[in-house]
């Protein structure tokens, strides 16, 4: 017997600044494979999965609460995680270790190395889509960029004189 699962998410964009341990390695899932579906749909606990429903006609017939739809969100994300997991194996990225070599510019920083990015996406975005829009937007970033580094070169110069 089949249960089909139908899922709806409704995504809202939110930032959060999370700190991540940089020493471990990022254990990583390997890439889906069609041939393994069935094996992937076999790996799905189905305890977990009438737990979930049980969870869910609960949440419709009462009130509920964030939290508790929290937890059934976890629920689902681990159920499936862990049956991508069984199924396709998993794999830890290899960190590359940043040599601490001599800087030639000693002031640029993390935040400039963070509005170098963004202007250079911006940039690439207007080659691909030449609008006022886009113009406006790297030329925004641009300034910022500037900004930021004569800000940092001028931090960097009054350490040094001290």
């Amino acid at each position: 017997m089949h249960n089909p699962l139908s899922l709806k998410i409704n995504c809202y964009e939110k930032q959060n600044h999370v700190s991540h341990d940089d020493d471990m390695p990022e254990e990583k899932i390997k890439r889906w494979e069609n041939e393994q579906l069935d094996t992937f749909i076999g790996n799905i606990n189905r305890l977990k999965v009438n737990e979930i429903l049980a969870q869910l006609t609960e949440m419709v017939e009462n009130k509920c609460e964030n939290s508790i739809i929290n937890t059934v969100v976890e629920d689902v994300c681990h159920l499936l995680t862990n049956a991508a997991k069984s199924t396709f194996a998993t794999f830890t990225k290899k960190r590359r270790h940043i040599q601490n070599m001599k800087k030639s510019k000693p002031w640029f920083d993390s935040e400039c190395k963070e509005a170098r990015k963004k202007f250079r996406c911006s940039r690439r975005k207007q080659k691909h889509n030449h609008t006022d829009d886009t113009m406006n937007e790297t030329k925004k970033l641009e300034r910022s960029y500037k900004r930021i580094m004569d800000k940092s070169i001028r931090k960097h110069r009054k350490k040094i004189s001290k």
